[in-house]
């Protein structure tokens, strides 16, 4: 196995791409985007697209813009004077979606993408990355959940939510229609922001289970994509609605783990206006990998065990992989870069970004790469480090060869304002396997409390959808009562 050509190298092969190929603003999947088209033309780059997860459902580009400013304002006008979609836009983060024919159509000019130059030299653009999603909670492992907690003694007693809005913040809930007067309320309100799967039914069941406990609760689903932008605009309009707790049985990959994370900070944010968060702790116990960068045959290669330069992914249909490192957020300098190959030794994708010093360097490497099932390979290289840095490997869509649980906790669930729910089977109270773990990365105990899992529903059935619930004890006394799925 040998790391492909640097950027470096492909600028130097690529010269009309260059000045794209070493602009440190860019995310590099872009750049890989852009070699592929020349080297192959619009089906390789299409092959391309389709397996790092570029497209949006409508076929373009989907790219995320960091600012560093919170007044988006004024950009928001001059992306769409040069032909950019606004999807989102919350404070420093700005969804867009460039058309596929505008790239193409550069491509085959005298200025082959310029649009991510134009992109990257926009006042106040500090990052023009690929979209960070985002994914649910709970594995999908009439109601066993409500008995287990206690919800049922509470309910007779009178308490049952009446006066509460409780907003939902999820990925998906198709079919909810189907549900109203048996599941759920009669009546929910529902808004959908950024680029929604319409297919995902996660929230759904969420929904199912939050009616179960609190009956009496008006219900708020916010259907979001899973991306910052679209969900500081699912929580506005959640505040919007008069919300005073809201339930998120999601988490993302990529931050410190130090409760400073973008998505941390809006829990605070809400958490100090009398919010009640509730989030999951996350689904990495298995799926999380943490060590020390090695090189004891100094090729630049990290070895994850001894003579093991590669880190064993048995995945699903797709992966999600976050490589984070010891650094400054806001001015990483310490370059590390990510590489998936298959069991051949062929590169898949790779991840390889700056770390240069420069504000919106983060410590961060991000691939997704559809797989079709097949165990795929983990590689991480040292390309301009001066010190030796405790890496962390994070996936969804896969388990790894050398699970790390401590320090699995994931963003939001790292918020001191949130009320954090780790999983703990129903049937006998133990630790459920994939449930993540603190500490947090500036040493806080998280989750603050474990809750029964592996209930059944009307979403999922019997299929053993995961979920998370807090106990409440017997009605001997009013009690603020809270859940998670």
């Amino acid at each position: 196995m040998t790391p492909p050509p640097s950027l470096a190298v492909l600028a130097e092969q690529y010269p009309a791409l260059a000045p794209i190929l070493t602009d440190p603003e860019l995310d590099s999947v872009y750049k890989k985007f852009l070699v592929a088209y020349r080297e192959g033309g619009r089906e390789a780059a299409l092959g391309l697209a389709h397996e790092r997860r570029l497209l949006t459902p409508e076929g373009n580009v989907a790219i995320t813009l960091i600012l560093d400013t919170e007044d988006n304002a004024p950009l928001v006008a001059q992306l769409e004077a040069i032909g950019v979609t606004i999807v989102s836009a919350y404070q420093d983060r700005v969804n867009v979606a460039v058309p596929l024919e505008l790239i193409e159509a550069q491509l085959q000019a005298e200025n082959p993408g310029a649009i991510f130059g134009q992109l990257t030299e926009l006042e106040h653009v500090i990052g023009v990355q690929f979209p960070e999603r985002r994914t649910r909670d709970g594995s999908i492992i009439a109601g066993e959940g409500g008995a287990v907690i206690g919800a049922d003694a509470w309910h007779q007693a009178g308490f049952t939510g009446e006066g509460l809005r409780i907003g939902i913040l999820d990925l998906g809930f198709a079919g909810h229609e189907d549900l109203l007067g048996v599941e759920l309320p009669d009546d929910v309100r529902m808004a959908t922001f950024g680029w929604y799967n319409d297919g995902e039914v996660h929230g759904t069941a969420c929904a199912e289970i939050v009616h179960e406990v609190a009956p009496g609760a008006e219900l708020i689903l916010a259907w979001y994509d899973g991306s910052d932008a679209a969900m500081g605009e699912a929580v506005n309009w959640l505040m919007e609605q008069g919300v005073s707790i809201i339930s998120h049985s999601a988490s993302g990959l990529v931050g410190p783990r130090d409760g400073s994370e973008w998505d941390a900070q809006l829990v605070n944010a809400l958490a100090s206006q009398g919010v009640l968060w509730v989030n999951s702790a996350g689904n990495q116990a298995l799926s999380h990998y943490r060590g020390s960068f090695t090189d004891e045959d100094d090729d630049g290669l990290h070895e994850f065990a001894p003579d093991e330069e590669t880190l064993v992914l048995y995945s699903d249909e797709y992966v999600e992989i976050a490589l984070m490192w010891e650094d400054d957020w806001e001015r990483a300098g310490q370059d590390y870069e990510l590489f998936l190959y298959d069991a051949a030794g062929n590169e898949l994708a790779s991840s390889q970004n700056a770390q240069a010093g420069e504000l919106g360097h983060e410590p961060v490497e991000w691939v997704e790469y559809e797989t079709g099932g097949e165990t795929v390979y983990v590689a991480v290289t040292a390309y301009q480090t001066d010190r030796t840095a405790t890496l962390d490997i994070f996936v969804n869509g896969a388990q790894v060869a050398y699970p790390s649980p401590d320090h699995s906790i994931c963003p939001p669930a790292d918020a001191v304002g949130s009320l954090t729910v780790g999983a703990a089977n129903w049937l006998n109270d133990s630790l459920a396997a994939y449930s993540s773990q603190g500490p947090t990365a500036d040493g806080r105990l998280k989750p603050e409390v474990s809750a029964p899992t592996g209930v059944s529903g009307s979403t999922y059935g019997t299929e053993d959808f995961h979920l998370s619930l807090i106990h409440i004890s017997e009605p001997t006394r009013p009690l603020y009562t809270s859940y998670a799925v």
